[in-house]
């Protein structure tokens, strides 16, 4: 009998722990794209709260990425642009990898099992949709691109 409830237990609780780790990295790629758009807020300040680097070097990149985006999102046309105003208007979603359609995770077929759970894409009303990659509470990409002709999707790793 203890180890039926124990059973019961463990499969009502992994679900719960599994959402919790699903809803976390939501949670961190919104609150990151959030500030991403405040001016008040410094690049080195978000790559410091949100973005994992492995050294000095791949943090000035991050930085430097950062910057772009915000740049980039000046002119008032193109997919930066248009990615801001998604953001700052909240016309977006965010779905993890677990959710995406057969199309999507095969763009990830290339990448361990144990990361693709940590594959989150973000959907936008006006532009591409982009695809973040979280690691340990920290995201470890928030760019990337597929190859023409390529069916995967390679991240920019800081």
């Amino acid at each position: 009998m203890k180890n039926g409830s124990l059973i019961l237990v463990l499969i009502f609780i992994f679900p719960l722990f599994s959402y919790s780790q699903e809803n976390k990295g939501i949670k961190l790629i919104e609150s990151f794209y959030r500030e991403l758009y405040i001016n008040d807020i410094t690049s080195e300040e978000i790559v410091y709260k949100y973005i994992a680097y492995s050294d000095e070097e791949q943090h000035k990149k991050a930085v430097y990425m950062v910057m772009d985006f915000r740049n980039l999102a000046i002119d008032e046309s193109g997919h930066f642009f248009l990615f801001k105003k998604d953001i700052i208007e909240n016309n977006f979603t965010l779905s993890s990898y677990d959710t995406f359609r057969d199309v999507d995770k095969a763009k990830f077929k290339n990448l361990a099992k144990k990361k693709r759970k940590n594959v989150y894409k973000i959907d936008l009303k006006n532009t591409i949709p982009q695809y973040i990659l979280v690691e340990n509470d920290k995201i470890i990409s928030f760019f990337g691109f597929q190859k023409a002709g390529y069916d995967d999707y390679i991240f920019v790793v800081f």
